[in-house]
């Protein structure tokens, strides 16, 4: 019996002691990957070896890192705590940026402020403020903290990303001496000499913007495509700044490419920087990709229009869309209206609510020729739509048309029988003609329905005294 355990013991060690070889084996491969920049398999290799060791720490740290480069902060949150909780030296840090990247910010800067008080003047965690600000929205905080970091260590990586937060700050002067600067350094480093292209493009800088791509080239054919994967899989996970970084260098490496120039544009809409996006979306939509199709829709021919012209495109659609609203936002409203107009051309869209969208869009610019020709391709593709034959009623009145305001005003009055408005405009209409009962039958009617108008109990006091 004795023997039986004693031997049953040996086995169970056995086990344990060929598991954690085979663990550690793994997490070696790992690091291993990790240099040979083979994030992937990095992270796959660690895995397994957390599985069959989860309470080894330093493999958890290992794999919060190989996570993180692979574009996984997501994922790099949970072993990076484990990693914490047993004291793992840069553990910290790993969870912070894990933290900043996912937009999880208030824990984040909790860490941070534990960290610096620990060591006031350590840059990692200075750096990692700065990217925590920026996430957070404020990028003139952001560059006080960078600013800091390179006071430290004035690395040409490090004065790199300073470049792109002074351009995230809008102070491009700025971002274009600390880029120079950071060329001059001569890094080797692939993501600061990321940063400094993107600067340059910002910058509309092409003569130095080329010549940090050249640098960027001599490190292989492969740096040109991860750019765009890692602005791909930042947006996945939320990380919004880090996807507009990435896509800003995607685009610098390749400023021919419509299609990330497009993307970028949108990113830059979605952070309410319309001049940007105005930027980018125009550039993009002049590339030869989608150039033919954005040149016919602008040269549309209002008085000879055939709406399907043969040069759809859905993604030249989609960044005209993307384009009105940014010009829209911006206060632009023709160059809204033109765009809204030109996506819906080359998306071969016929959606009567659309081309409505349009015409008030013209009509807000002023141009009611545009305004009342959009507004007849709705009524054309819907005689009963309520919204184009209220449109077209107010844009005659506005115009003194009054036979034909009347006109759709009645068909409106059809459509939306006791509408306030339709009563309001067409009764006006009608105690212009004189025509003082058909006025008031169609205030009796809307008050009936909308007995809270004053409007309406108002016009109906006007012609009763």
């Amino acid at each position: 019996m004795g023997a039986h355990v004693s031997r049953a013991a040996l086995a169970l060690v056995a086990v344990l002691v060929l598991g954690g070889c085979g663990a550690k084996k793994l997490a070696k491969q790992g690091e291993t990957f990790l240099t040979e920049g083979r994030t992937t398999h990095a992270a796959r290799c660690y895995r397994k070896a957390c599985e069959k060791r989860p309470t080894k720490s330093s493999f958890q740290l290992g794999y919060a890192r190989a996570l993180l480069a692979d574009g996984h902060p997501d994922d790099a949150v949970a072993p990076a705590r484990r990693a914490l909780a047993e004291e793992e030296d840069g553990a910290a840090a790993l969870l912070i940026e894990a933290l900043v990247r996912t937009g999880q910010v208030d824990e984040a800067r909790a860490l941070i402020k534990v960290a610096l008080e620990a060591q006031p003047a350590n840059p990692d965690f200075l750096e990692l403020s700065a990217r925590e600000f920026l996430v957070r929205g404020q990028p003139r905080q952001a560059v006080v903290a960078m600013k800091k970091v390179v006071e430290i260590e004035p690395t040409g990586p490090r004065i790199a990303y300073l470049a792109w937060l002074f351009a995230r700050a809008g102070e491009m002067p700025r971002a274009l001496e600390a880029a120079e600067r950071a060329f001059a350094t001569q890094t080797d480093d692939v993501a600061a000499l990321g940063d400094v292209a993107a600067v340059f493009l910002l910058g509309e800088r092409a003569a130095q913007r080329k010549d940090t791509v050249r640098e960027l080239q001599s490190h292989g054919a492969e740096v040109l495509e991860q750019w765009t994967e890692q602005a791909g899989r930042a947006q996945q996970v939320g990380d919004q700044e880090g996807a507009l970084r990435a896509m800003t260098i995607s685009v610098a490496m390749r400023p021919d490419d419509g299609e990330n120039q497009g993307l970028l544009g949108q990113m830059f809409l979605a952070r309410g920087e319309f001049a940007r996006a105005i930027q980018f979306l125009e550039s993009a939509l002049q590339t030869d990709v989608y150039r033919v199709s954005w040149e016919q829709a602008n040269s549309y021919d209002e008085d000879n229009a055939v709406h399907t012209m043969g040069f759809e495109n859905e993604a030249a659609a989609s960044f005209c869309h993307a384009l009105a609203s940014a010009h829209e936002q911006a206060g632009h409203k023709p160059q809204a209206a033109a765009a809204m107009r030109a996506s819906l051309l080359i998306g071969g869209n016929d959606a009567p609510d659309l081309w409505l969208e349009v015409a008030r869009l013209y009509a807000d610019a002023g141009d009611k020729k545009a305004a009342a020709h959009a507004a007849h391709y709705a009524y054309g593709k819907d005689a009963r739509h309520p919204g184009a034959l209220v449109f077209l009623m107010q844009l005659y009145a506005s115009v003194g048309d009054a036979q034909q305001a009347i006109g759709y005003g009645r068909m409106a009055w059809q459509v939306v029988p006791g509408d306030p408005l339709v009563a309001l405009t067409l009764g006006d209409l009608y105690e212009r003609r004189n025509e003082a009962l058909a006025a008031r039958e169609l205030y009796v009617i809307a008050l009936q329905q909308h007995p809270d108008v004053g409007a309406l109990r108002a016009a109906l006091h006007r012609i009763e005294n």
